[in-house]
């Protein structure tokens, strides 16, 4: 884990970036938005999202996994081929999408707002930014493959200060058409920052745009990759629609308002954990997938799950001691409704991480076919549990994620303990039963001084069980940080 915590420190510090924006977003959508705006301005971000996979030919892991074969290989023209051509096919296919959606924005207006087509002129407006959707995940499989994490981080740490000014001046003068503009101004700064990172870095890629785009190279392409993009595009399209499914549902049953309140707690989550996570597809992802044997990829995979567990239960913990002050600080007062949701809605996307994590060579070792098996299982989950849970009322709005996110989790444990033989072991057993335990207890605490100081005390006790046999090497570290910092202070 020493190489892998090494490894993972400068994207820790791209996901802090990360997250000190979407908080500073979260604020300012729910403080000019109110609940009705962010379920608004949600809804269509979610449809664009989808979209934009869509544009994505959802080529990344097979993207990623050629461009770093190739590069183990020293092959640049075949480097070369793979990205240019991934490249010309998700921009040329973003661009038909976007303009499809803009000649159907009437209906899918009504499709999306319960008859309501009023919203057409925003998701005109919106329909841009799914360029820059379809080509973002094509470029950061292409850093994946090329083992540039300090490039990801480095465009996230870049863009931190623009989020935070442009989001305050667009909201504060146009609202959900400000919120609009935010989101496709900074998706083709985060487009233009990951072009001119690697044109700087491997300027050598881009060379003979034109030539390396031929038929050989799209052959190449759709023969090498036609099973994973059929594969990834089944996965994240059932995924989107999923999404996409359950807030029309919520529109439907309750309200616009109500749709806003249970983004709240579904973004908090994303925004705290998947960042945070982000390590999983760049070093982990590089370490499982280039393992020769069964028996190193359940070595990486525990090393992998036991810091994933740490992060995992670290972020929910945080989500579930100070979520009141999370709401009145970070959010609107407005929101303290969505109070009850944080906790289930945070741990359903622990689960989902952790089912990541167990399953980052599922498709390596288990094959298309039970990779997108398994990938609908979260989907359809999703969709089921909704269908079940919706209409219970307010307090039942996240179980679906929740129970989804087990789901999901059981059966890649599952799966991947079948087909590769990959054992839990027994260290990261015990965390995974006394973690459930322990968040239990700390969704009883009140939110009082003793209640979080009492549950930050439990934190810390979990974490140095947590820790293992690296518990020495971390507080060293620890200890010899502290130490560098107050060496230059002097008492008088």
């Amino acid at each position: 884990m020493r190489d892998l915590v090494k490894a993972s420190f400068i994207t820790w510090i791209g996901a802090a970036a990360t997250i000190l924006a979407a908080l500073v977003r979260g604020k300012v959508f729910a403080v000019e938005l109110g609940p009705v705006g962010v379920g608004t301005v949600s809804q269509l971000f979610v449809f664009v999202s989808a979209a934009g996979l869509v544009g994505s030919f959802t080529l990344g892991s097979g993207i990623a996994q050629y461009v770093a074969q190739f590069t183990g290989e020293g092959a640049r023209e075949d480097i070369r081929r793979v990205v240019q051509t991934s490249i010309a096919l998700t921009l040329i296919l973003g661009m038909l999408l976007a303009v499809v959606v803009w000649f159907t924005a009437s209906q899918w207006s009504r499709w999306l707002f319960n008859g309501d087509a009023g919203y057409a002129n925003y998701i005109r407006l919106f329909s841009l930014v799914i360029v820059a959707f379809s080509l973002a995940p094509t470029l950061q499989s292409v850093l994946n493959g090329l083992g540039e994490a300090f490039i990801s981080s480095g465009v996230e740490i870049l863009l931190t200060p623009i989020i935070i000014v442009t989001v305050v001046f667009l909201l504060k003068g146009w609202k959900i058409e400000g919120a609009i503009l935010f989101f496709t101004l900074i998706a083709f700064l985060r487009v233009g920052c990951q072009v001119a990172a690697l044109f700087r870095k491997h300027r050598d890629i881009f060379l003979g745009f034109f030539r390396f785009i031929d038929r050989r190279a799209i052959r190449q392409i759709l023969t090498g990759l036609l099973k994973i993009a059929i594969g990834g595009v089944i996965i994240q399209q059932s995924d989107a629609a999923a999404q996409v499914f359950v807030r029309t549902r919520i529109i439907q049953l309750y309200s616009l308002e109500v749709n806003g309140l249970y983004q709240a707690s579904f973004a908090t989550a994303q925004q705290v954990l998947i960042p945070a996570m982000a390590f999983i597809s760049t070093y982990a992802f590089s370490k499982v997938n280039s393992s020769k044997t069964s028996q190193e990829r359940t070595q990486y995979t525990n090393e992998a799950l036991q810091l994933s567990l740490l992060i995992v239960v670290s972020g929910i913990s945080a989500i579930i001691l100070f979520k009141h002050a999370y709401i009145i600080l970070l959010l609107s007062p407005k929101f303290l409704r969505s109070e009850s949701l944080f906790p289930f809605q945070a741990a359903g996307e622990g689960f989902r991480q952790l089912g990541l994590a167990v399953g980052m060579a599922m498709l390596l070792t288990s094959g298309v076919v039970t990779w997108v098996v398994v990938g609908l299982i979260w989907a359809g989950g999703n969709a089921i549990f909704a269908l079940v849970f919706l209409p219970l009322g307010f307090w039942a709005l996240p179980l679906h994620y929740l129970a989804g996110g087990f789901v999901y989790f059981i059966v890649s444990w599952a799966v991947m303990s079948r087909n590769d033989q990959f054992a839990m072991n027994l260290l990261n057993k015990q965390i995974l039963f006394i973690s459930l335990f322990f968040l239990a207890l700390l969704a009883l605490l009140p939110f009082t001084i003793i209640g979080i100081t009492l549950g930050l005390l439990l934190l810390f006790i979990w974490l140095l069980f947590a820790l293992g046999h690296y518990r020495h090497f971390v507080i060293g570290k620890l200890k010899r940080i502290f130490s560098a910092i107050t060496a230059n202070i002097t008492f008088s």
